[in-house]
Formats: C-alpha cells, structure tokens, sequence
C-alpha cells in the first residue's frame, strides 16, 4: 500500500488514493486508475469503508464525492467499476452512488476456484446529480 500512496503522489492524474474522513477519523478509502489516456476513462476500484461507519450513507456521500473530483478537477470523461455479481451489498452502493448499470461481463473472475460474472458500471459527468 506504501508504494501506491507513493505511485498516488508522483502521479496524482494517473492513479489515486483517497482517504475520507468522518469526524476527524479515517472512515474509508477508494482508490482510481487511469485505464485510458486518450478517452480519459478512470477506473475505480478498492473502495471500502471502516465497519463502525457503515449503515449511514458515508460510503454513498464519499463516493459522490470521489465521483465530483475524479470528472470534474481532474477532468476524466467517464468513472468505470466492476463488481463481483456475487456481491449484492457492492452491487446496490454502485447503484445508490449514482452509477449506472452497464452490463455483466460473464464469468471473468476466477475466485475461490469458481469463475464470477462481474457488474460493469459506470459514470459520465452529466450522470452526476448538482
């Protein structure tokens, strides 16, 4: 992790880490990759939030948050994010985060020796709500 908070200062257009707070104490992190330069698409991705902050919307207002500064200051086109179908609480904090369905790329990830589909989504900045 050192050495991608460090990638994350040497090249903050290119890759990212982003801790939010609540309070004064860290209550989660998301991180983004640029996945093309060209059509400024950003990829999201490791997005978690501490346990005693979950059940309150943190995670939903920090990924809008994420969401206002990965398009609008650091000026990318589109956010996209897989998530494993499997994963029903991943799969409905995408959706109440604003993103949008975009489709199932099937079987694509081998977990636990069983291959799983994963959820596309993804983020324009005129999906984003004010």
């Amino acid at each position: 992790m050192l050495a991608d908070v460090e990638r994350s200062a040497r090249e903050p257009e290119e890759f990212g880490w982003f801790v939010f707070e609540l309070d004064g104490e860290p209550a989660g992190c998301v991180s983004f990759r640029r996945s093309s330069e060209k059509n400024r698409i950003a990829e999201a991705g490791r997005f978690v939030v501490a346990p005693r902050f979950r059940g309150r919307r943190v995670g939903v207002e920090a990924a809008r948050l994420f969401q206002r500064h990965v398009l609008r200051e650091l000026g990318f086109h589109r956010i996209e994010v897989q998530v494993y179908g499997f994963n029903a609480r991943a799969v409905a904090h995408a959706e109440r985060a604003g993103y949008v369905r975009e489709g199932v790329k099937r079987r694509a990830y081998l977990k636990g020796g069983v291959w799983q589909d994963a959820v596309l989504f993804a983020l324009l900045e005129e999906d984003l709500d004010g």
